[in-house]
């Protein structure tokens, strides 16, 4: 795989940082925009891009994740402004945008404000929830979660991996895919020695805290028009759960985008991307191909 170019733009809140593949291909076919999930980094991506042909792609680090910088975002809506002012600076337009989890929640915004930048999108199980979920929490104050307790330090990528390698949920991962989280996913420890999670344990838990929180995303997922793919991983048994291999997914959510299309994918996991990239890239690809025929 070609390596990419490294590239930040400045917002008005925060310091954004992503990659760039094949920019000499840019206009010659759709551009690949691609939207991590919390927690992790734009070149979480690199082992379904590994499986595509070439093309324009651009991954971008999120708030608060990998090397982007910028004030604690008080709530999920802040990542869609970050996006949709992204979009405006670096003149996106011709492209197929993919959005995991939360990425996929912060798209949909964007996706319907900016209509004529994007062909169409793919949302891997998006964490956009139930209406009634949303109604029971519309009260209920932000707490804390317990990713808030995880461990931040690391002597190296490699303590890293092997401290992960075995653990739900990175165990799903492809060793590759848990390589690049690992090897991304952290910088060196200004403080001390050794090295510390990009993103903290406090900005990863007020995003799992506030998933609840933002019940306009129902209003904005009507507003969008193009073609929207939603992805769906395997659904717990019984009600809510705790465990996050699970979708969170409300099971019809595609019908209530204009032009939404439902893909259960029940032996996968909501970590699919770097559980299954071949089989995610294909998927993707077939969207990419349909645009460019």
């Amino acid at each position: 795989m070609t390596n990419p170019r490294q590239c930040q733009v400045n917002l008005s809140r925060a310091k954004l940082n992503y990659y760039e593949w094949h920019p000499e291909l840019k206009g010659s076919q759709p551009t690949l925009l691609l939207v991590h999930a919390t927690g992790f980094h734009a070149r979480i991506w690199d082992q379904m891009i590994e499986q595509l042909p070439p093309m324009h792609i651009i991954s971008v680090d999120q708030r608060g994740h990998g090397q982007s910088r910028g004030e604690l975002a008080q709530g999920w809506a802040d990542y869609s402004e970050d996006l949709l002012e992204f979009v405006r600076a670096i003149e996106l337009t011709h492209a197929v945008a993919v959005g995991h989890s939360m990425g996929g929640h912060a798209l949909v915004n964007v996706l319907a404000q900016e209509p004529q930048r994007f062909h169409s999108a793919v949302l891997i199980d998006p964490v956009i929830l139930d209406p009634a979920i949303y109604e029971m929490l519309k009260d209920k104050p932000v707490g804390d979660h317990p990713t808030s307790k995880r461990r931040h330090e690391f002597d190296s990528v490699q303590a890293m991996v092997d401290r992960f390698s075995d653990k739900a949920p990175y165990s799903l991962f492809t060793s590759a895919a848990l390589k690049d989280y690992c090897q991304y996913g952290l910088r060196e420890n200004e403080a001390g020695d050794g090295m510390i999670l990009c993103c903290t344990p406090e900005t990863e838990a007020h995003i799992y805290a506030s998933a609840g929180a933002h019940a306009d995303i129902l209003n904005q997922v009507k507003a969008v028009k193009i073609p929207v793919l939603i992805l769906r991983a395997m659904v717990a048994k019984e009600g809510l759960t705790a465990n996050f291999a699970y979708s969170p997914t409300w099971p019809t959510l595609a019908d209530d985008f204009a032009q939404g299309e439902d893909m259960h994918l029940d032996h996968l996991t909501h970590f699919m991307p770097m559980q299954a990239p071949e089989e995610i890239a294909n998927i993707v690809l077939q969207k990419i191909t349909a645009v460019a025929d």
